[in-house]
């Protein structure tokens, strides 16, 4: 009988210190979650500006040759 209640102790101490530390684990979890999230969009954000200026200095190169070349048509 000693036996069987040192069992059902050891047990109970057992499950009741894995239950605290599931909800804790989760909670960290969803704040690295959050985090990444939040560095993912920052990046995204930074590559399409960046990208965005890559296109508009291309855009300004062709146009300058484009009126570059005109202008020697025109002569």
């Amino acid at each position: 009988m000693k036996k069987a209640g040192f069992v059902i102790i050891v047990l109970w101490c057992l499950v009741s210190a894995c239950g605290d530390n599931s909800s804790s684990t989760r909670i960290k979890i969803d704040s690295i979650g959050k985090k990444f999230d939040t560095s993912a969009e920052r990046l995204w954000d930074s590559t399409k500006e960046k990208a965005k200026e890559i296109k508009e200095k291309i855009d300004n190169k062709l146009d300058q040759k484009d009126s570059a070349s005109q202008k020697a048509d025109n002569k």
